[in-house]
This record gives C-alpha cells, structure tokens and sequence, in this order.
C-alpha cells in the first residue's frame, strides 16, 4: 500500500540517508499510504507527536484524515526544498489565479491539521505576495472561495487560525458589492464565514476613511525613517506587514524571512 513520491533532490543538506522512514497514510474511505524520511516532518506538532506515541514495529504508520493527495505533494515537497509550490506551480499553469488560490487554500487547512506552524506561516506569505501584485487577479481569490472550499475551511480550521483570518480580510477589501448581493443570496454558506466578512468589510471602509483623512491633513512630506540592519521592508499594499497572518510570535520565533530554520 505504501508508494513512495517522486523527490526532485534528496534529504536537505544530506543529513540523512533515508533509511529510517515512516509511512503517512492519508484518506478517509480510500485510503492511500506514502513512504517519506522520519528525520523531514520537523515542524509539524502532529507528526511528531504520531511518530513518538508509536507502539508497534517500524517504520511507524502515521493516519492523516485528509484526502487530498496533491496538497500533501505540496507539503512533500515543502519539507524537502521549504519551498511553496502548489499543484498549480507543478503542472505550469500559474497564469490560473483561481486554481492557485484555491491550492493555497487547502495547503493552509492541511497545515492547521497537522499543526505545522512554519508551512502555514510560508503560505500565508505566499498568499500576501500574490495578493500585492498588480495584476488584478485579486478578485480571482474571491472566485476560489467556492461553497465546497469554504465549508472544508469552516470545518476543519479554528476561529482564530490565520487561514480563517486572512479570507474574511480579502473578501473585505477585494470583493465587489455584486460579490456581497451574492454571498446574501447563496445558501449554505458557513454562518461564521458571513460574519466574519461583514466585520472585515465593516474595518475595510473605516481604514479607507482613516487614510482619506490622512492624506488630506498631510500638507509636509514625513521624515525620513531609519531601518536597521536586519529589519524586514514591509511593502505597500495588502497586509503591509505580513506577520499579522504568522504564527512565529505565539512560538516565539523570528519570521521565516529573516531566518529559516530547516532542522
């Protein structure tokens, strides 16, 4: 039952030889088991939990109920490279915005299940660099938000989690009102999902009133700030500050763009 992925390069700096394993099983009905290297799941509190509490002959079997085989691709090769590539990155169709949103959507809810902080903290990231690009496909993450996606979201993920906060955010400050005069039409809509919209709509129109203001009053050019050595830029545009979406400061940890730690 166990099939092994495909691995573009081996274990990370080689500082294994692959041969303590474990074996991840992922599905609900169907069932599908994957060989990786014991030594890759660092980060993930569920899997390392799992692999300790084992009891029985090696290699240790790991149950993962989530039954989406090409985000735990994603995730594969994540532990490998820490590097986001999506299903959609994988088979070139990038220019997809929707697909790719929809990707990231489910990376996010496959890492708050395995509780793995730095791969949420890495998609979170990769959500607020395509969202600040200029290219209008902003409006494209509000069509991944399909009925299907939200209730996975809404029922898999806590109030709270970055993924629950960053959707109602780009449903606030993206969605259009033909956008909204839908969401009030549809059924079945996670009842939190709507709230959570309407409150960021609610924050949206109040920081564009602050910054109308703002401008207004502004008649002299700010001074100039110091940054120092080490400090992240922030660009403009959605989420300026990225962290607000990262789980590193509950850990205590630096963000993963000023120093990522791969063991």
């Amino acid at each position: 039952m166990a099939a092994m992925l495909s691995q573009a390069k081996p274990c990370p700096a080689m500082r294994c030889s692959c041969e303590s394993r474990i074996i991840v099983i992922l599905g609900l009905k169907d069932k599908k088991g994957y060989t990786i290297c014991r030594k890759l799941p660092c980060t993930s509190t569920y899997l390392k939990e799992a692999i300790a509490a084992w009891k029985g002959p090696n290699p240790p079997v790991v149950e993962i109920r989530w039954s989406n085989e090409q985000t735990f691709q994603t995730y594969h090769h994540w532990l490998l490279t820490r590097e986001v590539r999506t299903n959609n990155d994988r088979n070139g169709t990038t220019q997809n915005a929707t697909a790719y949103y929809n990707d990231l959507i489910k990376c996010g809810t496959f890492g708050d299940l395995i509780k793995d902080n730095l791969f949420q903290d890495m998609i979170m990231s990769a959500f607020t660099g395509r969202l600040r690009q200029p290219s209008g496909d902003q409006y494209c993450f509000i069509a991944a938000l399909t009925m299907e996606t939200l209730k996975l979201v809404y029922d898999t993920v806590l109030p709270g989690s970055p993924l629950r906060q960053i959707i109602p955010d780009v449903v606030g400050r993206f969605a259009t009102v033909a956008s909204f005069e839908s969401m009030k039409k549809a059924t079945g809509l996670p009842r939190d999902f709507i709230i959570d919209s309407m409150v960021a709509a609610v924050k949206e129109r109040d920081r564009l009133k602050a910054a109308l203001k703002e401008t207004s009053e502004c008649a002299i050019e700010p001074a100039k700030r110091v940054r120092f050595k080490g400090e992240i830029p922030q660009p403009q545009g959605f989420a300026p500050n990225e962290c607000v979406y990262h789980l590193h400061n509950k850990d205590g940890q630096p963000c993963w763009r000023v120093q990522l730690h791969t063991w």
